[in-house]
């Protein structure tokens, strides 16, 4: 353990251009039960070195090189989804590089020399804690501009039936003989969009009987930025949320019109719904799983 916390230590130092060897200190409880022939080995192998363990530039470099890739290969990913949003007023683009590991100046410089003039790379002060930063400071002023949503959020809905095109075991009819496809993943967000704080997507929802009280909804997540049915693999359900219509029950089905206000920018997810017919706010809850 403390070699490896010694490793820990060592590596945030070894640069790109690194020309001169690491000395990992073994520990003294090592350092005792090492016998004669092991200390000979050592100094035989490390060029008179036997108190230390020696890395060499190119095992250092080596030993970058199983980890750096994936990061790149990662903020490449990321890029590629922001570029599906950016019009020709959006900024240019950044990368923004905390947590501990931020604080190599390999990897930072890795970075660098990937991105060229495509993007800038933000270093923050302290890396390592600048995530606990932001956690903390957002506790007293949570208030942000916008988010980018990493996931397809939606809910489940019956919406008309296409032949041919949806799965006959979703085919309903309803009691006025009306066919509907059931499990149909109605977007509210798309997976890689920006969300502002401030701004709810809305949609309009009909009970598809006279006689629902209410409408419930299965929510659902995806990382599909395009999903059409929340029976997909890839579909997770993380809640549902519900809309009382007991006090609407005297209109018209076709008058039962709901709009349902959601609202993503925040930390969690707000919701409101309002008939369209008399403009009265129903009751609508939302709760989710916490790993979204």
């Amino acid at each position: 353990m403390d070699l490896t916390d010694a490793w820990e230590r060592a590596k945030l130092h070894i640069r790109v251009d690194q020309s001169e060897p690491v000395y990992l200190n073994i520990p003294a409880a090592i350092d005792r039960r090492l016998g004669v022939t092991m200390r000979k080995r050592l100094a035989r192998l490390q060029n008179g070195t036997s108190d230390a363990i020696v890395i060499t530039p190119d095992e250092a470099k080596g030993l970058f090189g199983n980890v750096v890739p994936d990061i790149l290969d990662l903020v490449e990913e990321q890029l590629a989804e922001m570029a599906k949003s950016r019009t020709v007023k959006s900024r240019r683009d950044a990368v923004l590089l905390v947590g501990g590991f931020s604080t190599s100046p390999y990897l930072q410089q890795a970075v660098r020399d990937h991105m060229g003039d495509r993007a800038d790379v933000l270093v923050p002060p302290d890396p390592n804690i600048a995530v606990l930063f932001g956690a903390v400071h957002f506790c007293y002023e949570p208030h942000t501009r916008a988010r980018r949503s990493r996931f397809t959020y939606g809910c489940d809905v019956c919406s008309e039936f296409r032949e041919g095109v949806d799965p006959e075991e979703n085919k309903l009819t309803t009691s006025e003989g009306t066919v509907l496809c059931r499990d149909r993943f109605s977007v509210f967000v798309r997976a890689g969009e920006t969300v502002n704080t401030e701004a709810e997507v809305t949609h309009v929802y009909f009970p598809i009987e006279g006689d629902q009280k209410s409408v419930d909804f299965d929510l659902y997540a995806t990382a599909d930025s395009d999903p059409i049915y929340v029976t997909d693999s890839n579909c997770d359900k993380i809640g549902y949320f519900e809309v009382d219509l007991s006090r609407v029950m005297r209109f018209a089905l076709s008058d039962r019109g709901v709009q349902l206000h959601m609202r993503f920018g925040e930390t969690e997810v707000k919701a409101r719904a309002v008939v369209m017919q008399t403009g009265e706010e129903v009751s609508a809850t939302v709760r989710f799983h916490s790993n979204y």
